[in-house]
């Protein structure tokens, strides 16, 4: 007799990291969720032959608010915003304040670390991965 078998949300979550792990569920799923708020950077991903670009709208935050960090394949992108409210106003509707996201990426083994490029205009954070065929790890500053 065929049994089915239910999928439980544990066995996509990584309780260690606080991740879900979409790879589990859809294989071809190379993003890790790794969404730390509603805030969180609308992100495209593109490869070209010697090149992975990975465009990240932001807005609301500059340069000196985002940290990207490329580590052993993963690329993470997050960014913090803290804002302190005048005590002598008072507000009749408020949506802003502080707000933050962190963004974690599996982009592969062959990037060429030393040759990363980050930039940041009009709150569009645009990084360019140069691919190689080695992998190092380091952190990129945003020009």
């Amino acid at each position: 007799m065929y049994r089915r078998r239910f999928l439980n949300l544990s066995d996509f979550f990584d309780f260690d990291h606080g991740i879900f792990q979409l790879e589990s569920l859809f294989p071809a799923a190379r993003q890790i969720c790794y969404d730390t708020s509603t805030d969180a950077a609308k992100v495209d991903v593109k490869e070209y032959d010697d090149r992975i670009e990975v465009v990240a709208e932001i807005p609301g935050f500059s340069k000196d608010n985002v940290e990207i960090e490329y580590d052993k394949g993963h690329l993470i992108i997050s960014g913090e915003i803290k804002k302190t409210d005048d005590k002598a106003v008072k507000f009749l509707h408020k949506e802003t304040g502080n707000r933050s996201f962190k963004r974690k990426f599996e982009l592969g083994d062959l990037i060429d670390t030393d040759n990363i490029k980050a930039t940041f205009k009009d709150g569009v954070l645009t990084i360019v991965l140069p691919k190689t065929e080695d992998e190092k790890s380091r952190k990129i500053t945003i020009n």
